[in-house]
């Protein structure tokens, strides 16, 4: 396996961590078949070879409205991936816990590229939500579906008002990326 690295979240891919979170991919990655970051969940045409190709804004000055939607996606994505890690605990099945667990891990990711890019220093605190009205592991997958048509449709808007093609690159690669785990959580 060629190491590489996602345009999108800049972690290097290689032999030793193409199979990180792959229970919360569409499909398995392999040495042989890697179709997906195994940090971000980035389909593979989001790869590269060179460092000098991953996403960045550094010296760019993005706008206000851009700086709205990125701080906003930040608490969204933090927001979602405490709602899996939530599930993980208290989904019964292992299959479940699993696919949350790492389904909450790209969420973090998420809203560590969006804290990058926007130039975000510190993790935004958010308030804890009682999930108590979920009861079983299908309550937590429905409201998983919930929340990522809510991201998806979030990510279409931000596309739509942002101006840097970076930042429209991310949000499309990300709107991808929920998109995936709409299916996962039908």
């Amino acid at each position: 396996m060629k190491k590489g690295f996602c345009k999108v979240c800049g972690m290097a891919i290689n032999e030793k961590n193409f199979a990180i979170n792959n229970n919360a991919l569409p499909e398995v990655n392999s040495e042989e078949h890697l179709l997906y970051c195994p940090f971000c969940g980035a389909h593979k045409r989001y790869f590269c070879e060179d460092r000098d190709e991953i996403y960045t804004t550094v010296g760019v000055k993005l706008t206000d409205e851009e700086l709205k939607i990125l701080d906003h996606a930040t608490k969204l994505e933090i927001f979602n991936g405490d709602f899996y890690m939530e599930a993980s605990r208290r989904a019964v099945k292992e299959e479940n816990k699993l696919m949350f667990k790492e389904l909450g891990n790209i969420e973090y990711i998420h809203a560590k590229v969006h804290m990058k890019i926007a130039g975000i220093k510190e993790k935004p605190e958010l308030r804890k939500i009682d999930y108590s009205r979920l009861k079983n592991d299908e309550d937590f997958i429905r409201e998983a579906n919930t929340r990522e048509k809510h991201a998806v449709s979030f990510y279409n808007k931000g596309v739509v008002n942002s101006e840097n093609s970076i930042v429209k690159e991310v949000l499309k690669a990300f709107m991808e990326i929920e998109e995936d785990h709409i299916h996962m959580t039908e």
